[in-house]
């Protein structure tokens, strides 16, 4: 039996800036499970000074997007874990990689720019 897949993050993009706080909201996608199981997705986001143990909302269900309302001028890491809460393999789940975005002040509304970074191991 096949790890899950890990999901794909969509937007914002990496190291994208500006960004309103009043109203961030993430995407990404699901990759269909190689053994034909429902996976969930488990975001986490943080701010760049928190510890990831600190970090959610969790457990989202199927859903593969969240708006939140954030600080201000704050950077923020998140990333999404594709996971078989009925653990059908010995690794039940499998984290994107870590992508970073800055807001701005109130009422921005800029895009940012699209990137990669390295993965990590975990989280």
């Amino acid at each position: 039996m096949a790890t899950p897949p890990a999901p794909n993050l969509l937007s914002p993009s990496l190291n994208a800036t500006g960004l309103n706080p009043g109203s961030v909201t993430l995407n990404w996608a699901l990759n269909a499970d190689p053994n034909g199981y429902r996976l969930s997705s488990y975001l986490l986001i943080k701010k760049r000074t928190e510890t990831w143990d600190t970090a959610g909302p969790g457990d989202l269900g199927t859903s593969t997007s969240y708006t939140k309302s954030l600080d201000p001028n704050t950077v923020y890491d998140w990333a999404v874990a594709e996971v078989d809460w009925a653990m059908h393999t010995s690794t039940w789940y499998q984290f994107s990689q870590i992508w970073s975005f800055t807001t701005g002040g109130n009422g921005s509304t800029s895009n940012g720019q699209t990137g990669f970074r390295k993965p990590v191991d975990n989280l």
